[in-house]
């Protein structure tokens, strides 16, 4: 006896494949906003880069800095050098002084020292500031060989209240513009002065 079974057909046997997109405006595409975000950290953290502004502003406070720097750098190197230059003129003015056998109050130096001292330091910082300055050298040469003069005629010449009022000050004056000068222009200053001394028949010592 035959028995008779109904086949399948091909259709309904074959399971339903999805079908590929043919063409990239078919693929689904996830809005940024659904994306899960992730807890872990990046492998490689990568800044923004700097703006031209950010970057202008840095280069002025920078600048900023170092002039304040270099500013305080002169007032320093000026303070060391008033110092030992004002009680240079403290001695002087003692000694000159003594020499005509007077004994100065503490009242006549303290007044000498609050005029002294200011002087002193602005001429050292402008002179340390302005080193190499033409004008400064020229006003250095011009005030060694002035000064040096002018000393060795009040030691020869003046009197006894125009070389205690004078000497102190020509001398330090005297010192300090040496100091500050380049050595070959303070020994020219210094050999201008010879040749002054030589040609007047001044001495050098009282």
């Amino acid at each position: 006896m035959a028995i008779l079974t109904d086949i399948p057909s091909s259709s309904s046997s074959i399971r339903h494949r999805p079908q590929l997109p043919t063409s990239p405006d078919d693929i689904p595409l996830i809005p940024p906003s659904t994306i899960r975000s992730s807890s872990t950290k990046p492998l490689i953290n990568l800044s923004p880069p700097p703006s031209p502004q950010i970057e202008g502003q840095e280069e002025i406070e920078e600048k900023d800095d170092e002039k304040l720097s270099a500013f305080w750098d002169e007032i320093f190197d000026s303070f060391m050098l008033t110092v030992p230059f004002s009680f240079l003129y403290l001695l002087l003015d003692i000694l000159v002084h003594l020499q005509y056998n007077h004994r100065p109050k503490l009242q006549t130096l303290t007044e000498h020292m609050f005029t002294a001292v200011p002087t002193i330091g602005v001429i050292t910082f402008y002179t340390s500031r302005h080193a190499d300055h033409w004008l400064t050298r020229g006003g250095l040469i011009a005030s060694c060989i002035a000064s040096g003069c002018r000393l060795i005629w009040l030691v020869n010449k003046a009197g006894w209240s125009l070389t205690t009022e004078q000497a102190p000050a020509m001398g330090t004056i005297w010192i300090l513009t040496i100091i500050q000068l380049p050595l070959s222009r303070g020994l020219l200053s210094l050999v201008v002065i010879a040749i002054w001394v030589k040609y007047t028949g001044m001495n050098i010592y009282p």
